[in-house]
């Protein structure tokens, strides 16, 4: 039966726009085509309108918040809404606040020496230099965004509209049938989160010889701690087997994992087990 995620979770959407500076020049491009005797279709010359530096700073924020909005919420639909159970919100707001914070103070930084940039751009670009590529001062701020869309879940006995009562029935049912397909594919997310991290180190402690990152063990810890602000459905087969990651495959330091073969072979049997256990959860 599916569980009625309305009080426990709620809808998420991260938006986040920013300046590629980057411009297709159409002369440079024909102009390469006719030089090599090529058809105008070969290729598009893209020019970099803002040295990559100047903007590397911004485009590392954008990428960490994405990163870390992904890693804390789960798929809900195919246009970009992502499910926040309501457990995990006041982590997920701290963070995110703070990297919409670096995002602002990275964006003014760069805006204050934009004219500074443009004129580096006058002398790197040389005749490919064209004033009208780059958007005033003025027009700059709006071609960057960074904004954090809240809704509540739409409940299926929520209908304010005069519709028949059959075609209420029919529309709740359609709805129903969407938000249990919508849960199965997030749970199915989340028990995959954890499977693959699980089955890699059984996989890499395996082998006496293997070298390994201590990413190996610091993922596992991380979605271990996320698991207990993500398990939604409350899946309680899925909370066991976290509580199992933690205690047999969390304890251990990635140096000890190296070093020491005894363990390493301890925890890479539990580590074979739990994965096991969890692909016969999974369907195999």
């Amino acid at each position: 039966m599916i569980k009625d995620l309305t009080q426990t979770a709620m809808l998420i959407r991260l938006s986040i726009s920013q300046w590629t500076a980057r411009k297709y020049d159409k002369e440079v491009s024909n102009m390469v085509a006719e030089t090599y005797n090529a058809s105008d279709k070969s290729g598009r010359y893209n020019k970099i309108l803002i040295a990559e530096d100047a903007i590397k700073r911004i485009s590392q924020i954008v990428g960490e918040a994405r990163d870390f909005h992904y890693k804390n919420t789960l798929p809900w639909t195919d246009d970009g809404v992502r499910l926040l159970p309501a457990a995990n919100y006041m982590d997920y707001t701290r963070v995110i606040r703070q990297h919409r914070s670096d995002f602002e103070t990275a964006v003014a930084a760069f805006i204050g020496s934009y004219n500074l940039y443009i004129e580096e751009a006058r002398v790197r670009l040389n005749g490919m230099f064209k004033q009208k590529d780059y958007p005033t001062i003025e027009q700059l701020p709006v071609k960057y965004d960074f904004a954090v869309n809240v809704d509540p879940l739409p409940a299926s006995s929520d209908f304010r509209v005069a519709i028949k009562d059959e075609e209420i029935q029919t529309l709740r049912a359609e709805m129903e049938m969407r938000m249990r397909k919508a849960q199965d594919d997030a749970m199915r997310d989340l028990w995959k989160r954890l499977y693959e991290p699980v089955k890699h180190m059984a996989e890499k402690l395996a082998d006496p010889e293997g070298k390994f990152k201590d990413t190996l063990v610091s993922n596992i810890q991380e979605i271990a701690g996320l698991l207990t602000r993500l398990n939604v459905a409350e899946d309680p087969n899925l909370e066991e087997l976290r509580k199992e990651v933690e205690a047999k495959l969390c304890g251990q330091a990635p140096e000890t994992l190296r070093t020491d073969a005894t363990i390493r072979t301890m925890v890479a049997a539990d580590a074979q087990q739990i994965a096991d256990m969890m692909r016969g959860y999974m369907g195999g």
